[in-house]
């Protein structure tokens, strides 16, 4: 699975909650780079505790981001209240402010279960409106799995009236355990969503699916190797796919022909080690001319020291071209632990070089308190630029390019969905963000003996077809905390 990304179930009954926000912040300095967290916690309660009367929010993450043509960003994510885990929708307009949002929360409950929702994609749409991919289901306060989950897709007008809602699964919407013979409770999730042309959209997660503008599935695939991380289209309408499993091969990459069939796979060994990507973005030249795949994820080493990151550049047909690993080698002596990295995102940037986005723990003072690193380098590997965030403890799930720069979302201070715009070098200027927000760091860089394995079998993918149920979903007005920085 994808290192940042904590997944879980899915709901019953969905209702959209429009959120709105009385005070905008002040701009001040260059008005197009800047820091913003969303919904704050305001209850006298520690960290980690709301206040049940007043339902308040004491957790948000943003999963997906979009920067939209009015100039302005979609996000989506999740909430978390006393009850649920709510997906999070937010629009905001260009200074980050918030312009409009919905909540999709679970509306009946089956004794002990609760509905949990996530959206993990937010893309706009040919139309002005905007479609997301998660998943929802049913689960206890345990985080043990009850009925049946679903990928879950929505679609917006551009006012955010929300148009329908389908969840993909091998079962009927949130059907009960208890109706589901053979304890096949399982499920289907969503870890992103593409466009994949001409109104279609490419869904990956344990399952592939491609659907149409109106949620109708195209097609649908099963991959034996387990399911997949990240995925993007190539030049022939094609995909290259990162895959994950729960045997030893976390480092597969497939690519596929624009009808889901298996041109090749690969396994990417790494000697007495566990390697995980993440993500993968296409290499090309000046020209545009595809190049390439850039990976980028972990390296996990045994219990006592964590991971680094994991960047790998293959030719198109999968051989590797260079591989290296940043980290940073934070030592704790009372844990017996080593500082844990990960990479988890890449884009291209518009003078041909790539900026990878992920976590580290090596530069914030003490393990179990991470920053956001955003690394630059050529399609060589040669590192350009590195740079920390440090915005109280942030993760970071996505990592896109704007007119103007590029911006990533996250969380921060364990409570607050993040989102940050930065220019083309990656800088914020301090009299928007908070001072000392953006530093130069260095990683250590080594080399490690990365073994191609051929992995090429058209039963690696099989047919699949999923039952496709409608959510109905509704909307309903929220008052939330403005943002802050």
């Amino acid at each position: 699975m994808v290192r940042f990304k904590k997944y879980a179930a899915l709901s019953l009954i969905a209702m959209a909650t429009l959120i709105s926000c009385d005070n905008p912040v002040a701009e001040e300095g260059h008005p197009d780079f800047w820091a913003k967290s969303y919904f704050a916690e305001t209850s006298p309660y520690p960290q980690g505790w709301i206040n049940p009367a007043k339902k308040e929010y004491y957790y948000a993450e943003s999963r997906g981001v979009s920067q939209t043509s009015d100039g302005g960003y979609v996000m989506s994510g999740f909430i978390r209240t006393f009850e649920e885990d709510d997906a999070l929708i937010l629009k905001v307009d260009s200074l980050g402010r918030v312009e409009k949002g919905f909540s999709i929360i679970g509306g009946t409950k089956l004794g002990e279960y609760r509905q949990t929702n996530f959206l993990n994609s937010a893309l706009q749409t040919s139309d002005g409106g905007y479609i997301f991919s998660g998943f929802s289901s049913l689960r206890t306060w345990g985080n043990i799995s009850y009925g049946s989950s679903n990928m879950l897709v929505l679609k917006a007008d551009k006012d955010g009236k929300l148009l329908w809602s389908k969840g993909y699964g091998t079962h009927p919407y949130n059907k009960p355990a208890s109706e589901i013979p053979n304890n096949e409770a399982s499920g289907l999730y969503a870890n992103e969503m593409i466009p994949a042309g001409d109104g279609t959209y490419m869904i990956a997660g344990n399952k592939l699916l491609k659907i149409n503008a109106n949620g109708n599935v195209l097609w649908g695939k099963n991959i034996s190797l387990g399911g997949f991380n990240a995925i993007a289209q190539t030049a022939d309408k094609g995909f290259i796919a990162t895959c994950y499993t729960g045997d030893e091969k976390h480092n597969s990459v497939v690519r596929l022909s624009a009808n889901g069939d298996v041109l090749w796979s690969k396994f990417y060994a790494v000697p007495g080690l566990k390697p995980t990507l993440s993500a993968v973005q296409i290499m090309t030249d000046a020209k545009g001319k595809e190049t390439g795949f850039l990976l980028a994820g972990c390296l996990i080493y045994n219990e006592n020291r964590s991971s680094d990151w994991l960047i790998t550049a293959v030719d198109l047909y999968g051989s590797v071209l260079w591989e290296k690993t940043l980290g940073g080698g934070i030592y704790d002596p009372e844990n017996l632990k080593f500082s844990d990295e990960s990479a988890v995102s890449i884009i291209r940037t518009n003078d041909a070089n790539y900026l990878i986005a992920g976590v580290s723990e090596s530069f914030s003072g003490a393990l179990n308190m991470t920053d956001v690193i955003i690394v630059k380098m050529t399609a060589n590997g040669e590192i350009l630029t590195q740079k920390k965030y440090g915005i109280q403890s942030p993760g970071v799930s996505k990592i896109i390019k704007t007119g103007k720069g590029f911006a990533f979302a996250g969380t921060c201070g364990n409570s607050r969905a993040l989102l940050v715009s930065c220019d083309m070098n990656g800088h914020i200027p301090e009299t928007v963000a908070q001072p000392g927000i953006e530093k130069d760091i260095t990683f250590q860089v080594n080399y490690p003996t990365i073994n191609e394995i051929d992995l090429s079998d058209s039963t690696i993918l099989s047919p699949f077809t999923p039952v496709v149920s409608n959510t109905g979903s509704v909307l309903n007005t929220l008052k939330v905390d403005r943002e802050r920085y």
